[in-house]
């Protein structure tokens, strides 16, 4: 497969007005009248637009090929004045896709392969377009490097898509505070996308992983992928991804875990008197896998002596991945433990057996796992629960308040998040009414790792149930299965082997980036800075 930027066509020449006003002008590649200037590209639109039979008796082939040396906000241009005759056909001509494809490769750090155009089955719009709406996308990025390399449009779009919400919510200038200072503001020094190279590509990573799987001793305490640099100003900040291996209990040469993101050591960027260094990463491989990454590093005094970040230090680190088997809050659970669900028909049959419910519906079956639960504080001294039959009261559905004594004896309860409650009391709710168990249901993606006692400053007491709370899309399918009369099961699990468990969308990324898939990121560097803060010279 050729990257689409090696497929360009040749401009046809020999061909009549207005064609000629298309032909590249001397020394600039690029065609005549067709620049960025707005009375020229006015001129050229005009021209096409106007010109008596001309659509009619070009091929959409030939046309494309001729606008092959052209801008992308010319190409645009051309298309919208050709939209009442040949618009439509030209844009949906494999010919003016590599014009796009090239130009999202020039312009955007974006190269697709040549076999994006062949995959149009299913397609609800055409490969033009859809490499017109990533190009707009990454206008708030720029490439650095060779860019990305990208083997499938479904992919190319969704990575674009997170590169354009990523810079919309943090907007450059937009008002922040920290611990230092209110009403300051977010400034941003970069934002940048490529490929890293050389992720799982060696022994040593798979060394590594498996040191953690096995409690191995002297397993490689890190391994990195090839260096990318992020220039801001004269500072060169140099970037990897970096699997490190690290411990927590006494033995110091065992692999107690590990973890997967940025090593922010080597940055050595001046820093305003009280102000913040944020970085935020997107990880994106294939379809499936889309992981983000999130380092605060603050100011600090540094007359004295320096640390390895220079000017800055780190405060905060989330990880694309992190696991640990005590106490780790991210991929595997809290406090020591694996929070997981099952959902099983009615009385309690394996999943997979769906059992008929009162009307013509299944129990929906089904297991949830790592990203898809979260546990709770409270947890760490439970046991699982069930199967039980699971319960959902419309009347109180975010358990703000009591529900009728002893309408959840022995059940499950599902509850919504949000209302006027937090998480301890709603379980504190459904304990009251006889559950012995609760689930906490999410209407949006905002991952909660691990529920807390404390709402709006006040710490609540500690429940005698277990509870989990579950992403958007499994509480959906919960409150369906609470219809159909379907049990449940939550598991709390401590075994060794399941805490060393990877989860399976690490896995699925690190045997693509063991095959040679692309890993694609995006890194956005913004620094909050007090008022009446002077930005330095870039």
């Amino acid at each position: 497969m050729e990257p689409a930027e090696r497929l360009r066509f040749a401009p046809t020449t020999g061909l009549q007005s207005p064609l000629s006003l298309l032909e590249p002008s001397a020394g600039t590649g690029r065609a005549a009248n067709c620049g960025a200037g707005e009375g020229s590209g006015d001129t050229c639109d005009e021209e096409l637009a106007s010109a008596d039979g001309f659509p009619s008796r070009l091929p959409p082939s030939i046309l494309a090929r001729a606008l092959s040396f052209c801008s992308a906000r010319c190409l645009a241009r051309i298309e919208v004045a050709l939209g009442r005759c040949l618009g439509v056909a030209l844009s949906a001509d494999a010919s003016q896709w590599l014009n796009w494809a090239s130009l999202l490769s020039s312009e955007g750090g974006l190269h697709l392969f040549r076999s994006c155009s062949d995959r149009r089955e299913g397609q609800a719009v055409s490969p033009s377009a859809s490499t017109k709406a990533m190009l707009r996308m990454l206008r708030c990025s720029t490439p650095l490097g060779r860019g990305c390399r990208i083997p499938h449009m479904g992919e190319g779009n969704a990575f674009a898509a997170h590169v354009a919400r990523l810079s919309a919510e943090l907007a450059d200038g937009r008002p922040v505070s920290t611990v230092h200072f209110e009403g300051g503001t977010a400034r941003r020094l970069a934002l940048r996308h490529f490929d890293v190279r050389g992720c799982f590509a060696g022994p040593s990573w798979r060394a590594a992983v498996d040191g953690f799987l096995r409690a191995e001793h002297g397993a490689p305490a890190q391994v990195q992928s090839g260096v990318v640099r992020v220039r801001i100003g004269e500072t060169v900040i140099p970037l990897a991804l970096t699997l490190e291996a690290w411990d927590k209990g006494r033995n110091r040469d065992v692999v107690n875990g590990i973890s997967l993101g940025f090593d922010v050591n080597e940055i050595d960027l001046p820093a305003p008197p009280g102000a913040d260094l944020r970085i935020e990463c997107l990880l994106s491989c294939g379809p499936s896998v889309q992981r983000r990454a999130s380092y605060t590093l603050e100011s600090f005094d540094d007359s004295g002596s320096r640390s390895l970040h220079g000017a800055y230090r780190l405060k905060v680190s989330q990880h694309f991945w992190s696991f640990h088997p005590d106490g780790n809050c991210g991929e595997r659970g809290c406090y020591g433990h694996f929070a997981s669900l099952e959902v099983l028909a009615a009385g309690g049959a394996a999943a997979g057996d769906a059992a008929e419910s009162a009307g013509a519906e299944h129990a929906d079956t089904f297991s949830a796992l790592a990203a898809a639960v979260g546990t709770a504080e409270w947890n760490v001294d439970l046991s699982g629960v069930g199967p039980a039959p699971l319960a959902y009261d419309l009347a109180n559905a975010c358990a703000d308040g009591p529900f009728e004594p002893g309408s959840m004896v022995g059940r499950i309860a599902l509850v919504w998040r949000g209302g006027q409650s937090g998480f301890a009391q709603k379980t504190l709710a459904a304990q009251a009414a006889g559950a012995v168990g609760c689930i906490v249901c999410r209407r949006d993606d905002t991952e909660v790792a691990c529920m807390s006692r404390v709402f709006e400053g006040i710490q609540h007491p500690k429940p005698d149930i277990p509870s989990i709370i579950v992403d958007a899309a499994t509480s959906e399918r919960l409150m369906a299965a609470s219809r159909c009369g379907a049990d449940a099961r939550i598991v709390l699990d401590r075994s060794p082997g399941t805490m060393r468990k990877l989860s399976s969308e690490f896995e699925a990324f690190a045997n693509s980036a063991a095959r040679g898939e692309p890993i694609h990121l995006a890194v956005l560097v913004e620094e909050h800075v007090p008022p009446h803060f002077t930005p330095r010279a870039d």
